[in-house]
């Protein structure tokens, strides 16, 4: 810690400001899943279906696909890293295997199948706790970089024609829904409000984007906190 000697008051506010930061970054990252879930409920399982990669639709001259399940998992002594298994658990792969203290998270497949998005701090350097987007192969290979110029970004969500990533993004402390072509260009955000946006979800058409907004920081079981829709 950078605190001075004989200053344990200057220590503990730094534990606690990183644990704060950590809860906060995860919260962002982890909220997709929410809204996947209400997305599934309410309208097929278009959000969560992006974690199994299936076959295209039309699949004339394309490639079977092995059906797998990208996720993230805590083993080995490691931090979160990314893998993927057979629906029926075996066959687990590592796919990221950066520094220990590393968090790669969240994966989400592309709509044909060939390229995973996912969330990692190693972007940001100790002690970790802030992110960005990355891309990669379905086989781990050609990892890079999504997104630059944020104090921290997580949740991908991958638009349906697999040209756009929607993803949490934060500026100067707040926390908004960005949108981002696959090759790094146009970053666009599509939300501007004070309050705490993540979990970005497409609807299938590609016209709008869900998301969640906890409006004063209370958190998901409060009034404040709720399920709105923003034109992409």
């Amino acid at each position: 810690l950078a605190a001075e000697p004989g200053d344990p008051s200057r220590a503990l506010g730094e534990v606690s400001r990183r644990s704060s930061r950590r809860a906060l970054v995860r919260r962002a990252q982890h909220g997709a899943l929410a809204v996947a879930v209400l997305a599934g409920t309410v309208g097929g399982t278009w959000g969560l279906s992006r974690l199994f990669r299936e076959a295209p639709a039309d699949t004339t001259g394309a490639t079977e696909l092995e059906p797998l399940i990208a996720f993230s998992s805590q083993r080995d002594g490691r931090m979160l890293d990314v893998y993927v298994m057979r629906p029926d658990g075996t066959s687990v792969r590592r796919l990221t295997n950066g520094p220990a203290d590393v968090e790669d998270l969240l994966p989400v497949w592309s709509p044909n199948g060939t390229v995973i998005a996912f969330s990692s701090t190693r972007s940001q350097g100790p002690p970790h706790t802030d992110g960005d987007i990355f891309l990669m192969r379905a086989d781990g290979s050609g990892v890079r970089r999504l997104t630059f110029g944020f104090d921290s970004a997580g949740s991908p969500a991958w638009s349906p024609d697999g040209s756009q990533i929607a993803f949490a993004g934060e500026q100067d402390g707040n926390w908004d829904i960005y949108v981002i072509g696959t090759d790094g260009t146009d970053p666009v955000r599509v939300t501007d409000d004070p309050g705490f946006d993540s979990g970005p979800t497409w609807a299938p058409d590609g016209a709008s984007i869900a998301f969640s907004r906890d409006i004063d920081g209370t958190g998901p079981t409060t009034p404040h906190h709720g399920i709105y829709v923003v034109d992409a």
